[in-house]
This record gives C-alpha cells, structure tokens and sequence, in this order.
C-alpha cells in the first residue's frame, strides 16, 4: 500500500464562479473552543510557514484545433520537521487542509482573452484556470506532511481559442479565510509563454 498522500484538489466551481474562494470559506468554519482554535490556529501557521511551490514547468502541445498547456509543480515542505496538519471539519467529513491556492493565466500586454471559456472567471486581466481549498488526503490514521515531501500536481489546459501572443501562467498559494490575520497571499510562482 503506498502511504504517500494523495492530492485532492477540491473544485469549488460555484463558489469560485461567485468571487474568490478565500473570501467564500468563512462561512464554512464553524465556531471553536478558544483552546481548539488557538492550537489549530498554530500548527496551520506552521504549513503556510513551510510548503512551497518547487518545479513549475509547462509544455505547449500542438493539438488538432490549436495548442493546450500542460503545467507541472509540486508542493513541497520546507521544514526541518514534519508537519502536523490539524483536521478542517467545514466538509462532510474531515479534511486535512494545507490552504488554498488559484491559477491564472493573463496575456502580457494586458488584453482580453476573447477565446476564454465562460466558466474561466475574469479578474482585471487575469483568468481564473482553478482554485480552490488544497487537501491531503491520507490513508486513515495519517495526518503528518513529511519533511521534504512532494506533491506532485498536474493540469492542462485548452488553449485552441486563445489569440497568438505572451501569456503568464500563476499559481497563488493563499491562507484560508479564517486565518487572515496577516493577508492570505502567501506566495505566487509564474511561468511565461508565447503561444503561436
């Protein structure tokens, strides 16, 4: 049995349709004993501390109707310990969340994306490609991030309606709502590209 985590990317599409998930979540969380809340509060410092986005490459493929993006990271924890994640029950059943995160994709002159997909939400210049809250799912009794521990993630994207031009793909990595006492981007990576 492999006992590395799973990434469960958790697709919130209504809710990222509606605006920002971070500003969504609150809602969610249900009240605390100030002891509960402070020792979460806590070890959850602790992950946004420590995981980082490593390895952001892209590839652009030639497909039948135009290119698609495929774009590779990983989560990695930085920490010289393990991380202990605490237990999110805002769901139907218990998750244990790292934060959230959001991609985007903006061309560079700071034009529409005429070709953009009505579900790819609109901010300023950027579209919104995913986002969401980020989960470890664990085999059961495991709630610990390794030290120097991978998570591998992997997306792609359509891009056959996309004019020709520079683009930048961003990953954010955001605290949750609930813990925003010091702003929620906590780091953003990007990577450009020229689409033919």
């Amino acid at each position: 049995m492999d006992l590395r985590p799973r990434l469960t990317l958790l697709m919130l599409l209504a809710v990222l349709l509606a605006g920002p998930l971070v500003t969504s979540c609150a809602a969610l969380r249900p009240s605390e004993a100030p002891g509960e809340s402070s020792a979460a509060a806590a070890l959850m410092e602790a992950v946004y501390q420590s995981l980082v986005l490593e390895d952001l490459a892209h590839e652009l493929r030639t497909q039948e109707d135009g290119f698609s993006l495929d774009v590779h990271y990983d989560w990695v924890n930085r920490s010289q310990a393990s991380l202990v994640i605490p237990p999110n029950t805002d769901y139907a059943r218990p998750y244990y969340v790292l934060g959230a995160w959001h991609e985007w994709i903006e061309r560079l002159d700071g034009a529409a994306i005429p070709g953009a997909p009505d579900w790819m939400r609109q901010e300023g210049a950027r579209y919104s490609i995913a986002g969401g809250v980020l989960v470890l799912d664990f085999v059961p009794g495991r709630n610990r991030l390794l030290t120097g521990e991978r998570i591998p993630v992997m997306r792609s994207v359509d891009l056959a309606d996309f004019p020709s031009g520079r683009y930048r793909y961003t990953v954010e990595y955001e605290r949750l709502d609930t813990d925003l006492a010091e702003g929620h981007l906590l780091g953003d990576w990007s990577v450009e590209f020229e689409l033919p």
